[in-house]
């Protein structure tokens, strides 16, 4: 799946070299003594896992890889081992769906539990519960199933009745807890080490005999568990070290045990890691968007849809030629189908581009944005009402529009109120007045800003204070659009408002503070004008400009269009003062974000008499690039020298 083709990394390059040298050894040592190359032989709790190269307690491989699924299958249907069954259940069941558990292991574990056995009732714990094998789900029965698994001593059947537990047996939260490590308790006492490495959860409660759990002791029992190759304990226990809960701080080590779930199929261990090479402050950790990649990948391999989203969003926009469309579109879905509004605007948002090998689909784009729009009524909704209002995919409907953008507005999402205002502005401008008056009213910044844009154009000019007023109210109201318009107004001049350079830059700057990554930048094209004149350009503009230019976040669409625009002025500001080496590195960064004013700036540079060393082929590759990236201009001159 997203991990079939990982990005190499130097860590993953070091362990297969180790691996293949460690394995030569073996083969040359031992050859004497035996030539079986085969599995060992696992006990009737265990199946053999080819990743850690050992036997594995057969309920922790719930969580893992295909790699062990055909063993636990035939586990299951040829051996009749109700533990096999039920982990392959279990596992089925986390990945949507993708191994349908079949209807002969639903048949055994039936069988089993009408026949007395509690472990039958357990695995049937599951298939009931989930509605897996040909059963018509019923939570509470599984629950129940489950429950009797624990009582007739089956440590695991102990697990699966937290697994099933379900909410409506207490509201109490704090009896919720109790009966859970009670049974958690029982689980382990019974042999069941997954039950037994699940109470370091319960740091801070009070044991059955009396002794609070402490975060070392939580620590330990992670540590044990991720021993017998239970992937979740380790990246859990790896993240206590490195952010040294109950012990030492070891952030190298807790990396390392993060590796280990990782491989061993947790997806939350891989995520984990993704989230860490995106860069940790708090560790110290820099950013490594080819590692991050490559975990998110094998987390979405478990149908995780933060991973997919995140994955498929990295390799959109930091690699976008190391994957094709359809493996994009392919995370997204997962992502969107299991509740990711901001999965389904991508993915709708794919489908609305034209690549190589990938026509425009704008039939496709509406489907998933309506979906997403009537489960969590969001920026889905906003998203969806463009299309309907624009004739984007089908035909137009300006009801439909309007009632996607009303229903995201009631919902708290500001820009369903700026766009639903915006629809009905000439038609209706009175309610678009309204609508935003509304909002506004509520403490929505985002209506008050949009106020003040609809009196801009429908209030006389003495109403000039008032509208500055309500720009100024957004801003106050943390919205970083009326901070960013009240700079533009005192940054030119509007009315009886003279133009305030100092003021607008501060009021850009506040924009900046709320996290609007396009106000940084302008703050630092204010820096490159000398606005202020407060240091010099290279002192403030440069290292502002810099910081946003090199890290692009390809996570975050909006930091990634900041970057570019970052590169593009910071390099034209070079370059107008004569420093052509240093503006064409920043113009080839730009480029490469896919700028194509930075790839026409690198080719202007790479052409000047005064630049060394020039090649014509160099500037020909940055026309290129710069037409294909949507500057016209170039495209005569790439024809040109290619008929050359």
């Amino acid at each position: 799946m997203f991990a079939r083709r990982p990005v190499f990394s130097l860590h993953l390059v070091i362990w297969t070299a180790t691996l293949a040298l460690c394995l030569t050894f073996a083969s040359t040592t031992f050859a004497e003594d035996s030539e079986d190359t085969s599995a060992p032989t696992c006990a009737d709790d265990e199946i053999f896992d080819p990743v850690p190269g050992d036997c594995r307690y057969t309920f922790s491989i719930r969580y893992t890889s295909r790699d062990t699924l055909p063993a636990m299958i035939e586990a299951c249907e040829e051996r009749e081992s109700m533990l096999a069954c039920a982990s392959w259940s279990v596992w089925a069941w986390r990945r949507g769906g993708w191994e349908k558990v079949s209807e002969r292991a639903g048949q055994l574990c039936e069988e089993r539990c009408n026949a007395g056995d509690p472990a039958g009732c357990g695995c049937l714990a599951h298939l009931v519960g989930t509605g897996s094998a040909g059963f018509e789900r019923d939570r509470q029965r599984g629950s129940d199933l489950a429950q009797q698994s624990c009582a007739g001593g089956v440590g695991w059947g102990c697990n699966m009745a937290r697994t099933l537990h379900n909410d409506t047996v207490s509201s109490d939260r704090e009896r919720r807890v109790d009966d859970a490590l009670r049974t958690y308790e029982r689980g382990c006492l019974l042999g069941d080490p997954s039950s037994c490495a699940n109470l370091g959860f319960f740091a801070g409660h009070t044991t059955r005999g009396g002794d609070t759990l402490t975060e070392h002791i939580a620590r330990t029992y992670f540590q044990e568990g991720c021993e017998k190759h239970i992937g979740w304990a380790c990246g859990v226990y790896g993240e206590m070290l490195y952010l040294g809960m109950g012990g030492d701080t070891n952030v190298e080590e807790g990396i390392a045990f993060n590796r280990r779930g990782c491989a061993l199929g947790d997806p939350m261990s891989c995520k984990r890691l993704g989230d860490l090479y995106l860069g940790s402050t708090e560790l110290s950790l820099p950013s490594d968007y080819q590692l991050a990649l490559e975990y998110f990948g094998y987390a979405c391999d478990s149908r995780d849809a933060r991973a997919c989203h995140l994955w498929a969003t990295i390799a959109d926009l930091a690699f976008p030629d190391l994957e094709p469309p359809t493996r994009l579109e392919e995370a997204y879905k997962i992502a969107c189908f299991r509740g990711r509004s901001e999965s389904c605007v991508a993915l709708s948002n794919l489908y609305l581009s034209a690549r190589k090998d990938w026509p425009a689909q704008p039939e496709a784009a509406r489907s998933p944005l309506e979906r997403s729009c009537r489960r969590h009524a969001d920026d889905s909704c906003v998203a969806y009402g463009h299309l309907v209002e624009q004739g984007i995919g089908g035909e137009v409907d300006l009801n439909v529009a309007l009632e996607a953008y009303e229903r995201a507005c009631q919902n708290g999402e500001p820009k369903g109120c700026q766009w639903a205002g915006a629809l009905v502005m000439h038609e209706e401008p009175e309610r678009a007045f309204e609508i935003f008056t509304e909002g506004c009213d509520r403490g929505v910044g985002n209506s008050c800003n949009w106020l003040a844009l609809w009196l801009e154009t429908h209030a006389s000019p003495e109403d000039q204070r008032y509208i500055l007023g309500l720009h100024q109210r957004a801003c106050d109201l943390d919205e970083p659009r009326g901070c960013f318009d009240l700079a533009l107004i005192y940054e030119t001049g509007r009315g009886e408002f003279e133009a305030n350079p100092p003021l607008a830059m501060k009021h850009m700057a506040g924009a900046c503070r709320l996290n609007d990554p396009i106000a940084c930048v302008h703050l630092g094209r204010y820096l490159l004008d000398g606005v202020n004149n407060n240091l010099s350009w290279d002192e403030r503009a440069v290292p502002l400009l810099t910081s946003i230019c090199v890290n692009a976040l390809p996570h975050r669409r909006d930091m990634h269009r900041a970057s570019t625009l970052s590169c593009r002025w910071l390099a034209q500001s070079h370059a107008d003062r004569g420093l052509h080496s240093q503006a064409l590195d920043i113009a080839q960064r730009g480029c490469d974000l896919r700028d194509a004013d930075s790839c026409a700036l690198a080719a202007e540079l790479l052409k000047a008499e005064n630049f060394e060393p020039v090649t014509r082929h160099d500037a020909t590759t940055y026309e290129a690039k710069a037409c294909d990236y949507g500057d016209l201009s170039y495209c005569s001159d790439v024809t040109d020298g290619q008929t050359e």
